[in-house]
């Protein structure tokens, strides 16, 4: 495993302060479509994979992102926190995980997270849900659905920026290697 990185550090410390704010978990994921126009989406944050600190989401399998991160795994997130008037920037890469022989353990791990309000939700409006039989959420319960996908989205390069101070404070990270390293960042004019 690797060592983990002070952005993930400081991201989580700013997580367990807005506990409180209903909205902390939602970001902003933005893709690249096939005609190289951004597309931009609110995701919930699912947690992190310990493995290599990658950010966890998901998604349906017949999503318009699924197919945009196929084709284009560059993805960046906003995350911005209200009480904390923080915001996270992070660039990186989407690895979409579904059941065709990508990690299983995470999307059930993953799956079994979910409330069952979340679950049922999630079946109930899956876009694949006119090519299933018998497709009922009572069908699933806690066997994951092949339609249920994971994004695993890899940042290489982390902003922070802190908007309580004047002016604001930034910090940033970028990945060399297995390293992160901490950049010195020029406050702009």
């Amino acid at each position: 495993m690797i060592e983990v990185p002070e952005w993930r550090l400081s991201l989580e410390v700013t997580l367990k302060n807005e506990t409180n704010t209903h909205t902390a978990t939602y970001c902003q994921l933005a893709s690249v479509d096939s005609g190289g126009h951004p597309r931009v989406r609110t995701m919930v944050w699912r947690g992190f994979d310990e493995s290599d600190h990658g950010i966890l989401m998901c998604t349906d399998a017949g999503s318009a992102k699924r197919f945009e991160f196929n084709q284009d795994s560059r993805a960046e997130i906003a995350w911005y926190f209200v009480d904390a008037r923080q915001q996270f920037r992070l660039s990186g890469f989407v690895e979409c995980l579904s059941i065709n022989g990508d990690d299983l353990n995470l999307r059930e791990q993953l799956w079994s997270k979910l409330s069952a309000g979340a679950k049922k939700s999630f079946v109930d409006n899956s876009m694949l849900k006119k090519t299933a039989k018998d497709f009922k959420f009572e069908t699933y319960g806690d066997v994951v659905p092949e339609f249920f996908t994971v994004i695993k989205f890899q940042p290489v390069f982390v902003k922070k920026l802190d908007l309580r101070s004047e002016p604001h404070g930034q910090q940033a990270w970028q990945l060399t290697g297995l390293d992160w390293v901490k950049k010195r960042l020029v406050p702009s004019l």
